[in-house]
Parts: structure tokens; C-alpha cells; sequence
């Protein structure tokens, strides 16, 4: 599954990002510090990618 996130706001600490609209809405808060070790540019918004976990 990919889910598109826009970048809809920043708070002090985080950098917020949402897909879809209520009810079914997803946000995701992610920390500014982390963003900046990885190089992401928050204004790009964000592509996630889920799958299923493997436990061996």
C-alpha cells in the first residue's frame, strides 16, 4: 500500500502531515530533527509505503 501525505503545518517540535479527509483522515507528526538528518524537505510532502510485517 502507498499513501501520499501533504505537509498541511509545522509545530514547534514537528512537522504534520495528513491524507484524505474526515472520517477517514490519517496525520502523521513527524519530528523536524529527524527530517533534517534524513535531507527531507517537508514543503515536497511525503510518500509512505506500508507492508505487511514478517516475523520469522
Amino acid at each position: 500500500m502507498i499513501i501520499h501525505f501533504d505537509h498541511i503545518r509545522s509545530t514547534k517540535t514537528c512537522e504534520v502531515f495528513q491524507h484524505g479527509e474526515k472520517p477517514d483522515m490519517i496525520t502523521l507528526y513527524l519530528k523536524k530533527s529527524q527530517l533534517a538528518e534524513d535531507g527531507i524537505r517537508p514543503a515536497n510532502g511525503l510518500t509512505v509505503t506500508i507492508e505487511e510485517a514478517h516475523h520469522d
